[in-house]
């Protein structure tokens, strides 16, 4: 049984049963009820009189600690059921709701990630039900609420979010990352870009820095870029995330080393056989079951298009994959598209 290689601290707490008697099958997340680093929540673990530990701990910068191994049941929960669970202590405010920083939101995430990936958890399940605790098939997640009615334990401001760790851990484990890094491309990139950051990169459901992350890529990992944006971003793939791709930012030219790709183009196009003021539906996939492309949904007679590959629909239509004005790309019906110039 291996431990997350994630920590950057680890002080091994006395209050702990070695080794545990069940095999991990959930995560309890806990909070300290202070903006705690990982050092001095490990120095409040650190007496035998305290008669309190758990697995990991998290501190506001993101930082992460561990207190017990996980081959060893911690004493966290206030329930047996801790012999199943890797428990987690987050640096929260000390006051209701308990609210944590986002640095710790997002270290959170990933650290669920490594633990469901190294356990052979397959998902992370949650459905706010105490009556389900220990029913691993239907809920593997585990509040300290439930078991000591004196604490509000992890705080409204987690408890509520359960919900969006158990979809934000699960869509990272859809990767086969483990919690972090794109490690599937589709190929249907314009380049490469290669994270500088000594601190990595966060992903984002947009294009601005308040936006939603959807993970984390890390120092020298590689990424496929889909679009670059005036604004510095970039639009990658990451196949965690149900859209298929997110945004990160590479403003300056300082976070990432960006490579071209120097895709052949096999013809060049113009849009015909249209009716007028009809547009041609550009989709992000051949055949009328995928989304149109947000960038540039519509074409209309006369447009100019490179095309880069001829493609099968699932109905055995023909179809085009097209890049328009150098750079989006998408596909159009070929009965739409008149070859004008062979590349």
């Amino acid at each position: 049984m291996s431990n997350s290689p994630l920590i950057c601290y680890s002080r091994i707490s006395p209050n702990r049963n070695s080794p545990r008697s069940g095999k991990i099958k959930g995560i309890a997340i806990h909070c300290m009820a202070g903006q705690l680093s990982v050092e001095t929540c490990g120095n409040v673990f650190a007496p035998s009189s305290r008669q309190a530990s758990s697995n990991y701990g998290i501190g506001p910068d993101g930082r992460i600690g561990m207190y017990v191994e996980e081959k060893d049941r911690s004493w966290c929960t206030s329930t047996s059921l801790d012999n199943y669970l890797v428990t987690i202590e987050v640096a929260s405010d000390p006051k209701a709701p308990y609210a944590v920083t986002d640095a710790a939101y997002e270290a959170l995430i990933r650290l669920c990630a490594d633990i469901c990936k190294r356990n052979g958890i397959k998902a992370l399940k949650w459905e706010a039900n105490k009556s389900l605790a220990g029913n691993w098939d239907r809920q593997n997640m585990v509040v300290h609420r439930w078991f000591n009615l004196q604490k509000s334990c992890p705080g409204d401001y987690l408890y509520s979010r359960h919900g969006d760790i158990a979809n934000r851990v699960n869509m990272l484990l859809a990767t086969g990352s483990g919690g972090s890094g794109n490690t599937t491309y589709c190929g249907k990139g314009i380049g490469e870009a290669l994270c500088l950051s000594s601190d990595g990169m966060e992903v984002r459901t947009q294009a601005r820095v308040s936006a939603g992350s959807v993970g984390h890529v890390n120092p020298g990992q590689k990424v496929e870029v889909l679009q670059l944006l005036k604004t510095g971003w970039m639009k990658i793939v990451w196949p965690g995330d149900p859209r298929g791709y997110a945004y990160t930012s590479n403003v300056g030219g300082k976070y990432w080393k960006y490579t071209e790709y120097a895709r052949k183009v096999i013809a060049h196009g113009v849009v015909t056989n249209l009716k007028a003021n009809d547009r041609l539906r550009v989709r992000t996939g051949p055949g009328t079951e995928y989304p149109l492309l947000p960038e540039w949904p519509y074409l209309a007679n006369g447009n100019e298009v490179d095309i880069l590959d001829v493609v099968t629909a699932k109905d055995g239509s023909a179809w085009l994959e097209i890049r328009i004005a150098g750079k989006y790309i998408g596909c159009v019906a070929s009965w739409y598209v008149k070859t004008t110039t062979i590349g």
